[in-house]
Formats: structure tokens, C-alpha cells, sequence
């Protein structure tokens, strides 16, 4: 009983929706023939009917001509690239070569593969640092922080897979 009520309303709904839109189905088909009539009076073939205002053109886009090596500077285009003009911009006074630096920072330099790696002693090298450097100083040493949790997090797996060799294989 409930179903057959259920569909009943559901037929009434689809009939109401098919009314409406055989209402404005019936409009636009007017419309239309108006629109074929008004230039008919007036001596136009059917063919050179403009279109209707309802529908907007949209205005065309073209691609930028491409600009030949010749028309452009490179000094200009390096200076202003992203990526190219980044080490004119920055701020160069803290660059400096190694030798610049006190003993403690640079503690050890290794040779090892054709790559110099500099180890730096945290604590002394940011002795010379200002105040308004003091974040970085803070991250920094979250950094160590984490970085030595992680070891010891390493060392602990380490030795419960060799304590228990049965249950990790």
C-alpha cells in the first residue's frame, strides 16, 4: 500500500516536472518564431538571421608572439628571472670564504669522494649572531634536538631486532 502511494507521488512529480518544462519549451519556440517572422517582414532570407542576443560570444584569445634571442637583452632577462636573479638580489655581506671565519667554527674539513664537507661547531657559531637571529637560533636547535632523538630511536631498533631475530624476518 505505502509503495503504491510512494510511486503515485513520484509519477505526479515527474508529470509536474514535464508540464514545466514543456512550458518553457513551448516559449522558447515562440520566441523563436517571432524572431523568423520579424525578419521575414522585413525581406531578410532566413539564412542571414543574426543570432540570438541570449547567447554571448566569448572574446577570442590569441598566444603572444614569441620573442626572438635578438629583441632580448640577457642582462635584463637574467636580472629579472626568478631563479637567475636570486644571487644578485640576496644579501651578500654574510658570504665570505672559509678562511674568514674563527677557528672554532669550521672544526674539521674532510676530503672524501671530490666533496668538502664543512662540520660546524653549533654552539661557537652562533656566538657573533644578532638578536634578531635568536629564531633561527631556536630552530636550529630543534633541529639537533630531533635529530638526536631519531639516533637514539635507531640504536633502540637496533637492539630489539637483535634481541628478538625470530620475530622480525
Amino acid at each position: 500500500m505505502l509503495r503504491c502511494k510512494w510511486i503515485e507521488l513520484k509519477l505526479r512529480k515527474l508529470n509536474a516536472a514535464a508540464r514545466k518544462y514543456e512550458k518553457e519549451i513551448a516559449a522558447y519556440d515562440q520566441q523563436k518564431q517571432l524572431d523568423f517572422l520579424k525578419f521575414a517582414v522585413d525581406d531578410f532570407d532566413v539564412k542571414s538571421v543574426p543570432r540570438s542576443e541570449g547567447i554571448q560570444r566569448h572574446k577570442i584569445m590569441r598566444r603572444q608572439k614569441r620573442k626572438r634571442a635578438e629583441e632580448c637583452d640577457p642582462s635584463s632577462y637574467m636580472s629579472n628571472h626568478r631563479l637567475f636573479s636570486y644571487y644578485e638580489n640576496t644579501n651578500r655581506d654574510n658570504v665570505g670564504p672559509v678562511e674568514d671565519l674563527p677557528n672554532d667554527v669550521v672544526r674539521d674539513v674532510d676530503f672524501a669522494d671530490n666533496v668538502w664537507e664543512f662540520k660546524v661547531n653549533m654552539w661557537s657559531s652562533v656566538d657573533h649572531l644578532n638578536d634578531a637571529d635568536k629564531s633561527v637560533i631556536d630552530d636550529i636547535e630543534n633541529i639537533e634536538e630531533l635529530l638526536s632523538k631519531v639516533e637514539k630511536l635507531k640504536t633502540q631498533i637496533d637492539t630489539v631486532m637483535n634481541e628478538n631475530p625470530g620475530k622480525f624476518c
